[in-house]
């Protein structure tokens, strides 16, 4: 699946279940990843399945847990703080090298706004709302 079809999936599975889930040192907190680009990111899944294999894989490291976060803790809490850290959101990487597509936190909204606008998803009295939780 490319970087591309990892995003989409990504929105999907957001606007599905209303969760993501991350990689957390159970000490430390939230981590980043050096990029080769010289940026960090720091990843984001849409499914506990998907972040098990990598920290189970390519991610592992002593002290890391998955931690989920409900899509409107990630929207008002998480984002404004990845922000602000500089880094950008791994939207599911995945493979071998943990990899793939990279966006600036405040694109991750856009990006799955774009989605459901896409897909058509049914209007709800606000999706402003509905997508940030």
């Amino acid at each position: 699946m490319s970087a591309s079809e990892q995003a989409n999936a990504f929105c999907r599975e957001v606007l599905a279940s209303g969760e993501i889930f991350m990689i957390e040192h159970d000490l430390r907190g939230p981590i980043s990843w050096p990029l080769a680009s010289h940026q960090h990111a720091r990843p984001v899944w849409s499914s506990y399945r998907r972040v098990e294999f990598m920290l189970n894989g390519p991610l592992a490291g002593p002290g890391l847990v998955i931690a989920p976060h409900s899509w409107a803790e990630f929207c008002s809490d998480i984002l404004p703080e990845i922000a602000e850290a500089g880094v950008l959101v791994g939207l599911n990487w995945s493979g071998p090298r943990a990899r793939g597509y990279n966006l600036e936190p405040a694109d991750v909204l856009s990006r799955v706004e774009a989605y459901a606008t896409s897909v058509n998803l049914p209007p709800e009295e606000d999706d402003t709302e509905r997508l940030a939780g």
